[in-house]
């Protein structure tokens, strides 16, 4: 028996290096190194399980299961990719015998009351396992292209091992150098895109010094909105546009500047198709011409309609509807149509969708405007820290999926435990059914404990959630009384998110629960995909696994954006008619798609300012800092209700700069915010003086004394006021 390596894996298992493109115009090299210690091998019922930290797994039925890293890979804007070659490799064969367990077909979880095809063991395929040709044939392929704010994505996958089926060996390359070929194109570049897209850009490709400066036009099909700096929309119906109003109020004041839009003015100024056909086509001129970044959808769809896209038939039988996929990110990625082929299905491999998104949109799935409210009211406190105390508190519930084969989630989430989330969250609360600890009972008093993040991986419909020896039902979410610790909560079951069923899916109860349930909410609108028998490697774990990776250890913190990067990591395996291209379009976001999520204790910050402003133009110079020092990458932003708006990062010294340029006698509002800071506000008075009267109603003749249009000391001045009645009376 060999020795499975055990190890606490933190960061990427492969290193990447992007080489300068120097060698020839139209290519790009680029180094990936992997690391032989931290390969794994596990004998199990009579097969090798082959593993490696940050891979997936070859996924074609019968074939060797080994690993595979999806990479991307940008371009130059505009550069159209014609090709990849591996120009140079180091290899060596491992020894002893190896037999890899033959790749299984993908797996609908189980669900309650429903009975789903039967799933049977895929043997080895006699043809590959016989044969003299390494499997698989080649060690690097390009898989998908697409367009990531300015630059062209190459998506490739690399497989760091090879089986060499007639003598029974494996072959592990420590290093493989890829080539991409491409076409110079014109660059659509136009504009500098924002911290946020930036960030996403480099926590999904492997060259993130790759990625240009300006971000891509997509040339909307109508434009009615004047230039503009709006980074954070809200499109809601107009029985909602107040509800979501101090929303909009607060993420101006912290620096997102954020305008509401209604579905109303969209129907009728935008065309399309439908309703949704007009939102994106609004959507796409907002991204054009205000630089928006954040999209939340302000109700559930009878409101705010989705788009039912098509990735590819499921044959499970267990709903009418299963196959019609309700998908948010029609609204995210807005290149195109979604239906180049111009039939009465969206999202088919025809339709020519890359994929990557131009903006992060996330979902408030309400019905009325008192269940907006209790939305807006959850993120306002979750983002202005107002109770901190389960920030660290996490919450395990996991089922086994399957008794034969085996397949125990509780697995995938230990992954999750040792390769991403810090030590500060230990002891992580755990409640798995392989530990005979999970019962609904359990699970219901683990929420109202207080929780900041929970990870549910088993069972679901959109009626209940798993949890060991039952479920747990809508009514029972209902009774929840977390009100001082609602989670980010993670599901990977079936349809729990289904937010396009005319009965509310279990998420929007948590969402809607003004006495508790969660603050966001992540799951699948459809059927969640496991491996049986191969617990970890399932294809809904996958998407979990690499959302926390993102959040914990690439710092992607708000919650739209970490969700796209973990999505768009995995595009190279997605633009096929697939589970992961299922994936790509049943994982929505049910919360605000630009709340910063808690993955610490909040740092309280020290914010030093003038006390006082000067009406004028003048500089506004800030030093954020805690107790561990000065804070860079804090936003300030300073703000009036009139003429002063200004925003900026700290410097690596924690200092910023802001010009601001105020004539009303008013006061400025001081907000400071980041990733784990607690906000700092605070109001700063607005004094006139004489030169700057004469525009705020005054004029100002300073003829008897020095001329110079100032009130200077010991000169005689002649004031005049203008006075205007705004009222009704005289």
């Amino acid at each position: 028996m060999r020795a499975v390596t055990c190890f606490r894996w933190v960061g990427l298992a492969v290193a990447v290096f992007a080489a300068a493109c120097a060698a020839s115009a139209g290519t790009v090299d680029y180094e990936f190194e992997f690391a032989e210690q931290e390969l794994s091998v596990a004998v199990f019922g009579g097969y090798d399980f082959v593993t490696l930290p940050g891979c997936d797994v070859t996924r074609e039925p019968g074939r060797p299961q080994l690993p595979v890293l999806p990479a991307t890979i940008v371009l130059p804007p505009g550069a159209s990719v014609t090709g990849l070659e591996v120009v140079s490799a180091e290899s060596r064969e491992l020894l002893g015998q190896f037999n890899p367990r033959p790749a299984q077909r993908p797996r609908i979880l189980p669900i309650p009351g429903i009975e789903l095809p039967d799933w049977d063991f895929t043997p080895p395929d006699a043809a590959v396992y016989a044969a003299g040709a390494p499997y698989p044939s080649t060690i690097a392929r390009l898989t998908s292209t697409g367009r990531l704010s300015a630059n062209t994505a190459a998506g490739l996958l690399v497989y760091p091992v090879q089986f060499i089926p007639d003598a029974g060996k494996l072959r592990f390359f420590r290093r493989i150098v890829v080539r991409v070929h491409y076409e110079d194109g014109p660059p659509p570049g136009r504009l500098t895109p924002r911290h946020a897209v930036r960030k996403f850009g480099r926590s999904v490709v492997s060259n993130p010094r790759g990625l240009a400066l300006s971000r891509g036009s997509i040339s909307p099909a109508e434009t009615f909105l004047d230039e503009d700096d709006v980074e954070y929309v809200i499109i809601a119906d107009d029985d909602h546009d107040g509800a979501f109003r101090p929303l909009a109020d607060w993420k101006t004041r912290k620096g997102i500047p954020a305008e509401i839009v209604t579905t109303q003015w969209i129907d009728a100024t935008y065309s399309g198709d439908d309703l949704a056909a007009k939102i994106r086509n609004f959507v796409a001129d907002a991204y054009e011409s205000w630089g928006t970044v954040w999209v939340l959808l302000g109700g559930d769809t009878p409101w705010v309609p989705t788009r039912l896209a098509y990735a590819m038939t499921c044959e499970a039988g267990g709903h009418a509807d299963e196959d019609a996929i309700a998908c948010d990110l029609y609204f995210g990625d807005l290149d195109g149509d979604w239906n180049a082929d111009g039939d009465d299905t969206y999202g088919e491999v025809d339709d020519a969708i890359d994929l990557y998104p131009e903006v992060f949109v996330g979902r408030a799935s309400v019905t009325v405007g008192d269940e907006a409210t209790v939305f807006v009211n959850k993120v306002l406190s979750y983002e202005r820290a107002l109770d901190t105390s389960h920030n660290l508190d996490m919450l395990m519930a996991a089922e086994i999926l399957w008794q034969d084969p085996f397949t125990d989630s509780g697995i995938a989430l230990n992954l999750i435990d040792r390769d991403y989330v810090p030590p500060r969250y230990d002891p992580i609360t755990k409640l798995y059914e392989t530990l005979g600890n999970e019962t609904v009972d359990s699970v219901i008093a683990a929420l109202n404990a207080g929780q900041g993040h929970v990870l549910h991986s088993g069972h679901a419909w959109y009626t209940v959630m798993g949890c060991g020896d039952g479920y747990m039902s809508r009514t029972d979410v209902d009774g929840l009384t977390n009100a001082s610790g609602q989670p980010l909560l993670y599901s990977i079951g079936c349809w729990p998110a289904a937010f396009d069923l005319d009965q509310h899916c279990i998420a929007e109860h948590f969402l809607r629960n003004p006495d508790g349930g969660a603050t966001a909410f992540i799951g699948n609108s459809r059927y969640g995909w496991a491996s049986p028998g191969n617990p970890g490697y399932g294809y809904s774990e996958r998407f979990m696994q690499e959302f926390y990776r993102q959040l914990f250890v690439e710092r992607v913190g708000n919650a739209g954006a970490a969700l796209a990067a973990a999505k768009a990591t995995l595009i190279p395996f997605s633009q096929a008619e697939n589970v992961y291209r299922w994936h790509q379009y049943e994982l929505n976001l049910l919360g605000d798609p630009e709340m910063q999520i808690w993955t610490d204790e909040p740092l309280q910050l020290t914010v030093s300012h003038p006390d006082t402003v000067v009406a004028g133009a003048s500089s506004f110079d800030v030093v954020a800092w805690t107790t561990q020092g000065p804070v860079e990458g804090a936003l300030v932003c300073v703000m009036n209700g009139s003429d002063v708006y200004s925003r900026a990062l700290t410097a690596a010294d924690g200092s910023a700069v802001l010009a601001i340029d105020t004539v009303m006698p008013d006061s400025l509002h001081v907000t400071v915010s980041g990733m784990n800071l607690a906000p700092y506000e605070s109001t700063v008075p607005v004094h006139l003086t004489g030169v700057y009267l004469r525009t705020a109603g005054f004029t100002l003749d300073d003829s008897l004394g020095n001329g110079d249009g100032l009130a200077g000391p010991g000169e005689d001045l002649e004031l005049s006021l203008r006075v205007r009645n705004f009222g009704t009376e005289g």
